[in-house]
């Protein structure tokens, strides 16, 4: 299932994939190669893994704009990976 956060164009929030079921059992995460997303307007800084799970930090992006996240990492076993995500920025 495709994950999905919403947040306002002043919040910075931490947007986390969970990648332990894309994983052998024991394995976790070695590296980040990116977290990049397919528009303008969006801030990504500071990503990083812990056990099976990558972050970064999401800044900005225009109110009312859907963004697809694509977080790429490669885990302890030399597996390179990929996840989507959707980062929906709606003021109220």
């Amino acid at each position: 299932m495709l994950q999905t956060l919403t947040k306002q164009s002043y919040e910075e929030r931490i947007f986390q994939f969970d990648f332990s079921g894309k994983m052998d059992s024991g394995a976790t995460l070695a590296s980040v190669v990116s977290v990049v997303s397919d528009g303008a307007g969006l801030t990504i800084s500071s990503p990083s893994v812990s056990g099976t799970y990558v972050q970064a930090m999401f800044a900005g992006g225009n109110s009312g704009t859907t963004y697809k996240i694509t977080a790429k990492v490669i885990d302890s076993d030399g597996q390179k990976l990929e996840m989507d995500g959707n980062l929906r920025v709606q003021d109220e």
